[in-house]
């Protein structure tokens, strides 16, 4: 599949895919002289978990780290570091609003 195709498909623009393609985190399979890029479904299956994990809200250098390292002590590891910041975040916004109050 095209670019485009793939973009609608997992609900992301163009350019986010080939901001992924700049920084090596999801390289398509296939790139024609005219520039067009052509998916497979490994690079499917890559941007699975790549947007799932960004719709968690877990920043791309981590992601890049994972995709690079990928493992289920890897993935546990960074779902388990993301949570720590996630709870540190809601305890602080806790304090702001009781300030707030």
């Amino acid at each position: 599949m095209k670019i485009n195709e793939v973009s609608k498909m997992y609900d992301i623009t163009a350019d986010t895919l080939r901001y992924y393609e700049r920084i090596g985190l999801l390289l398509p399979e296939f790139v024609a002289a005219n520039g067009f890029r052509q998916y497979s479904v490994d690079q499917y299956l890559q941007l699975e978990i790549i947007t799932t994990l960004r719709r968690l809200d877990i920043p791309v250098a981590d992601i890049q780290h994972f995709m690079t390292h990928k493992s289920l002590d890897t993935l546990q590891a960074l779902l388990a570091e993301h949570q720590s910041f996630c709870q540190k975040e809601i305890e602080r916004y806790t304090a702001i609003s009781q300030e707030l109050q």
